[in-house]
C-alpha cells in the first residue's frame, strides 16, 4: 500500500520558477506582443513649403502697405510729368506747377501747310489738378486685387504714361477756333448773296468750301495737352461744307 506522504530523501517533482524568467503564456506566442512604433513627424516638408510661400507673403505685405499709403506707383508719369513714388502733396504741387506753365504756353495749330499759334488759356483748355492727382494715386489701387497686384509687380520694369485730366470751356474753345480759322482756311464756304454793283443787282450762288471740324479739333487739342505734347504742332482736320 502506497503512503500519501513522501518518504524522506525523495526529491520533489514540482519545479520552482527561476528568478528573472518570465512566465510563459502559451505556446502560440501571445506573450511576445509587438509594441506600437512611435510616429516620427518630419518637419522638412513643412519647412520647404514655408520657404516657398515666404516670397508671396513678403509681396502681399508690401502690396498691402502700398495700397494703404498715399504714394503714386513707381514708374508712372502723368501728362509728361514723372510722378513715380511721389506723395499726394508732392503730386499736387508738381501738377499745379505744370498746369500754370501750360496755361501761358502757346500751342501751334496746323492745317495743311498753314499754322497759327494760340495760348491754351485762350482755347479754354486747362489741366484739372485734383482729378489728375486722384488718377495718378488710383493706379494699382482702384482696380481689383488681382489686377492691382499685377500692376504693382510690373512697375519695377514697366513705365506707364497717363494722360492728365482736363477741363474744357467749350464756348471759349469754339470762339478761339473761329478767330484762327481765316488764317488756316483759304477756301471757306460762302453762302449765296445778292450784290449790287452800279445799280445792278446780281445774285451770287453759294460756294462749297472747307471748314475746321470743331469737335475733331477739340479732340486733337485735348489729346496733345493731356499727354503734355505742346511742342509739336497739333494737326487739325478740315471738312467739306456745302451751304
Amino acid at each position: 500500500m502506497q503512503s500519501d506522504h513522501e518518504t524522506p530523501g525523495q526529491s520533489s517533482q514540482i519545479a520552482e520558477p527561476k528568478a528573472g524568467s518570465e512566465p510563459s503564456t502559451g505556446a502560440s506566442g501571445e506573450g511576445s506582443r509587438k509594441r506600437p512604433r512611435a510616429r516620427v513627424i518630419s518637419l522638412g516638408r513643412f519647412a520647404i513649403v514655408g520657404l516657398a510661400c515666404l516670397p508671396l507673403l513678403l509681396f502681399a505685405l508690401l502690396f498691402a502697405r502700398f495700397v494703404s499709403g498715399q504714394r503714386a506707383l513707381t514708374g508712372i508719369s502723368i501728362g509728361g510729368v514723372d510722378v513715380g513714388g511721389a506723395s499726394e502733396g508732392e503730386l499736387r504741387h508738381s501738377l499745379a506747377e505744370r498746369a500754370a506753365e501750360l496755361a501761358q504756353q502757346p500751342v501751334t495749330l496746323q492745317l495743311g501747310d498753314k499754322r497759327a499759334r494760340v495760348r491754351l488759356d485762350e482755347l479754354g483748355v486747362v489741366w484739372a489738378v485734383e482729378d489728375s492727382t486722384r488718377r495718378a494715386l488710383g493706379v494699382a489701387r482702384d482696380a481689383g486685387f488681382a489686377s492691382g497686384a499685377i500692376r504693382y509687380l510690373s512697375a519695377s520694369w514697366r513705365k506707364e504714361h497717363l494722360p492728365a485730366s482736363l477741363r474744357v470751356d467749350r464756348p471759349r474753345f469754339e470762339a478761339a477756333i473761329s478767330r484762327v480759322s481765316p488764317s488756316l482756311i483759304d477756301d471757306p464756304p460762302a453762302p449765296g448773296e445778292i450784290r449790287v454793283q452800279q445799280g445792278v443787282a446780281r445774285a451770287l450762288p453759294p460756294r462749297a468750301g472747307r471748314a475746321i471740324s470743331v469737335n475733331e479739333a477739340r479732340k486733337a487739342v485735348e489729346d496733345a495737352i493731356a499727354h503734355g505734347r505742346v511742342q509739336a504742332p497739333v494737326v487739325l482736320p478740315a471738312v467739306s461744307v456745302t451751304p
